[in-house]
This record gives structure tokens, sequence and C-alpha cells, in this order.
């Protein structure tokens, strides 16, 4: 099994050329079909005109250029996917909101590619609220390329990480492709150095590694003990192991419970040095 359909977000934020170049490797190692939406945005028009006639003029004109520009960039997605070396590709301009847009054609596909915000991009806090607010209605995956970085190897080495919620066995469900081309899968777990026994999460392990084998993913297990947060110990790990892909779960709590607490799903978006496959 491989994803079949893969959707990435065309745009003109600096990421995009990174989050481009690493979906249409994934097409090419799947054997996927690539399509690229490129969103109209919301259209802001000045309320300054001295007529309504002149409102509508204005509008007018501004809708035709957002076309312009989202057909612009679906046009340059099929020259840079075709010359990376994708065989199945098309891209599409849609007038809407770049999240209502992605989403709406998300549930025909195997996996979403975003891009979460440079951390000193001006629009820094619209992105990540961009982000959250596909992973908490996206139906399907969604692999989040960090704002900065080229990610040639994404997938080799890929750490899932578990706390046996729902969440994280939608994520071990939903990556069983990537896992299965992976060169190395480490399945981990942490837990608080202030909690007590192991309370039977090795062996928890032990039957998650049994259940990933039958589907053809060898894993080595992890149990790290931490004093820090979870999300930075998660990051801290990932780091130390040299993985080169993040699988996990999101919103384990409430998104504005994440927001207050600083939440694993919150941590990993603004930090991880890696892309982040996850699932709600």
């Amino acid at each position: 099994m491989n994803f079949r359909h893969i959707l990435v977000a065309l745009g003109d934020d600096p990421p995009a050329a990174a989050r481009v170049h690493l979906a249409a490797r994934l097409a090419i190692a799947h054997g996927a079909h690539l399509t690229g939406i490129a969103p109209t945005g919301h259209l802001v028009i000045a309320d300054n005109s001295a007529s309504a006639a002149f409102a509508i003029d204005a509008a007018d004109h501004a809708l035709a250029n957002a076309w312009q520009c989202a057909d612009d960039r679906a046009r340059r997605f099929r020259h840079t996917a075709l010359a990376e070396g994708v065989v199945s590709v098309d891209a599409q301009a849609a007038e809407g909101d770049a999240a209502t847009v992605l989403l709406h054609h998300a549930v025909c596909s195997d996996l979403m590619v975003v891009s979460s915000p440079e951390p000193s991009s001006m629009a820094w806090r619209s992105g990540i609220h961009f982000v959250e607010d596909v992973l908490a209605r996206n139906p399907k995956p969604t692999l989040v390329v960090p704002g900065e970085g080229r990610f040639e190897h994404a997938g080799r080495r890929i750490l899932l990480a578990w706390d046996d919620s729902p969440a994280a066995v939608r994520a071990a469900m939903d990556a069983l492709p990537a896992l299965r081309q992976a060169e190395q899968v480490m399945l981990c777990a942490w837990r608080r150095t202030t909690e007590g026994p192991d309370n039977g999460v090795g062996l928890r392990l032990a039957e998650v590694a049994g259940w990933l084998q039958r589907h053809g993913v060898h894993t080595e297990t992890r149990i790290s003990r931490t004093r820090s947060a979870i999300g930075d110990a998660l990051l801290s790990d990932a780091l130390a192991l040299g993985v080169d892909l993040i699988v996990m779960g999101t919103y384990g709590h409430a998104r504005w419970v994440e927001r207050l607490t600083g939440g694993v799903t919150h941590t990993a978006l603004r930090h991880a040095p890696v892309p982040l496959l996850m699932s709600h």
C-alpha cells in the first residue's frame, strides 16, 4: 500500500519551493498522482471608494488579479513537478481562502502537504493558525514541512510518537505507506520522571511493534524518562536520534488548552526541525 494521491498547497510564500520539492519526491517514491492547488485567497477591498460602481470595479479587478496569480502558480508548479520527474501531475487554481479550498480537495487525496511559516516571518501568526485549522479539520493525514530548510531524505529515519491515544493510533495507521518505505522506524514513548512504575508501557509498545511488524514495518522501541515537557523531550530525542520525519497524532486536548499549556502539538508545530506527518 502506497500513497496514491498527494495534494500540495501552492503559494508564493518562502517555504513553497521546499514544500513542492518534498511533495514531488514523495509522489515519485510512491508512484502517486500529484495535485497542486493554488487558492486565490481572501480578497480585501479598501472601503474608500467614491461610489458603489467604483467599488464593484475594484473588486472585479482584484478578483481577476487573484485568479491570474493563482493560474501562474499552477502553471509553474506543473513545469516544476514534471522537471523533478513526477509522471502524473495536475494543478488548478481555486477561489477561496487556502484552508477551505485545500480541505475540500483533501477528501479525495491520501496526503496533504503544507508548510509551517518561517519563525521570522511577518505572517508567522496567521501561518500557524492556518496550519492548526487544517490539522483540526483534515480527514486525511497532513505533512507539515518546516518553514526553513530543504528535506531531501525525509522518511528514511522515522520517529513514531506513541501515547496510546486514538490520535496516535490514527497517525500510525495513516503513515503506514511511509513507515513501510523507511530504512529505520523508532517507536517512542515518554514518561515524566515524577510518574510511578512502568505501568505496562513497555508491554504496550511491544504489542504495537508486533502489530506494525504484521504490516511490514520493523521498529525499534524506546521509552524515555524526562523532567521536561513531553513536546520538548520529543523534539530533543528526534534531534539526538537523527530522524528526518516525525509521525504523531495531534491535539490530545482541546486546541485552546494546547495553546495555554504549550501542548505537544503546539511545540512540534513551532519548533520541529524536520517534517511532521500528523493525523487528528
